[in-house]
Order: structure tokens, then C-alpha cells, then sequence
């Protein structure tokens, strides 16, 4: 297949992509430079009010775009004229906001918007925003498996976040002393749970083992940094 490869001097914003997604006939990635946005033909950059990276992306309803930044949350809606507008979600929200570090995670749950921000989880339900639950170091990584919250705290290992509280995934693998880079669940009960130098590992509803597969040797030279789950095509990697 043909592979077009763009560089920062062709979309005149940073260099470095940190989230991706697609809805609307567009592509938004998540940039140093704010929310990148192509269409197939034209790049347009558009900046946070604090002209922050911003981290993380989650589509909303209603042509709507939720991000996550540098101690900023907010919400970028498509209009008609393929204007952009932004709300800043957190504006009522002043002693959060003051607390707020990178958002590197959002994930939505029915209409709540769910966040982690340093060692919190957030909620975002309209305007009123809370802390959900913390723990005691950042949360690098979190996604939504089924009606829980699963994340990877540093140096604690795979937790997951439900209304009976914060608990262990898996007694018989906490990942503690391994480094989690994603979470992703399937269309089924499998759950690829990506790390980034022992490769991968799945969970199949019951427990957790490692994946063997025939790109071990790969992944043993070379660290995952993300991953992409295809109904159609399966579990991409990337390095």
C-alpha cells in the first residue's frame, strides 16, 4: 500500500503526535502545538487559550472534540463554516484547574467524560467536574473495559477503578515492576494489554497470560509505544 509521510513543515505545528482519532470526515491528532486537524486536503492547527501539548483526545457527540492538555481540559465543536469554537470545560472549576497537570488520558462513559490527570480520575459530567479517585503515583495509561476503568498506576501496577472501588485487575499478574503503554480492549472479551519491553500480554475474561507470537523476537529488541485493535485486521503495533 501507499504510505504518504508528513513532516512538521508540512502541517506548520510540532513535531511530536501524542493521541489520534477519526470522526467527521477528518483526522485530530493530539499535538505539541494544539489540536491538528486534516481533512485530506488542508492541515489547520488550532491552540488552547494556554497554548499548551495538548495530550489527549476524546470525540464527543454533536461534532464535538474533548482534549486534554497541559492543566487544561476543553471542548472543540465543528461548526457548519468548518469553523472550530472551544470551551474551556474546567472553567467553573477553579481550585482543580489550579491543580491540574497533563491530561494524558480521556475516556467516556455513557455522557461522562472520565480523565486522569496525574494520580486522580476525573469525572466531567457538563459543568461540574470532580476527582473520582486517586491513587498514590501518576497513572500513565487507562481505558475503558466493559462498565470498569482499567489503568496502569507507576511502580503499583494494573488496577481497575468500578463502584465497588479501586482493586487489582489480576492477583496473578499486577504488573508492578513492568511498564504499561496501553490498554485495549476488543469486540470480544480479550483484552490486549500492551508493555513496553515484555511485550504482550492478554487478558481472555478469566486471567492474564503472555502472548507468544511469532514477533517476540522483534519486540524483545525494540520498545511498543501504541497499539490499534481492528475488528477487521486484527492487533497493530507500533514501535
Amino acid at each position: 500500500p501507499t504510505v504518504l509521510n508528513y513532516n512538521s513543515r508540512d502541517y506548520s505545528a510540532g513535531s511530536q503526535i501524542w493521541d489520534i482519532k477519526a470522526a467527521y470526515g477528518r483526522i485530530f491528532f493530539a499535538n505539541n502545538g494544539g489540536l491538528l486537524v486534516y481533512d485530506g486536503i488542508e492541515w489547520q492547527n488550532y491552540a488552547t487559550p494556554n497554548n499548551t501539548i495538548v495530550r489527549s483526545i476524546q470525540l464527543g457527540q454533536d461534532s464535538s472534540i474533548y482534549i486534554g492538555a497541559q492543566g487544561e481540559m476543553g471542548k472543540f465543536i465543528l461548526e457548519f463554516n468548518k469553523n472550530i469554537s472551544y470551551n474551556d470545560i474546567l472553567a467553573n472549576s477553579v481550585v482543580l484547574k489550579e491543580d491540574l497537570t497533563d491530561v494524558w488520558n480521556l475516556n467516556a462513559m455513557d455522557s461522562i467524560l472520565i480523565a486522569s490527570s496525574g494520580p486522580k480520575i476525573l469525572s466531567i459530567n457538563k459543568d461540574n467536574v470532580q476527582t473520582i479517585a486517586e491513587v498514590e503515583n501518576t497513572i500513565l495509561c487507562m481505558a475503558r473495559v466493559k462498565n470498569e476503568l482499567w489503568f496502569y498506576e507507576q511502580n503499583a501496577g494494573l488496577k481497575k477503578y468500578s463502584s465497588n472501588g479501586i482493586s487489582y485487575v489480576s492477583s496473578q499478574m499486577i504488573f508492578d515492576n513492568q511498564s504499561i503503554v496501553q490498554i485495549i480492549p476488543s469486540d470480544n472479551d480479550t483484552v490486549y494489554i500492551l508493555t513496553e519491553s515484555n511485550g504482550i500480554h492478554i487478558f481472555d475474561g478469566s486471567s492474564i497470560e503472555k502472548w507468544e507470537t511469532n514477533a517476540d523476537a522483534f519486540l524483545e529488541k525494540n520498545t511498543i509505544s501504541c497499539g490499534y485493535y481492528s475488528p477487521k485486521y486484527g492487533l497493530f503495533i507500533g514501535t
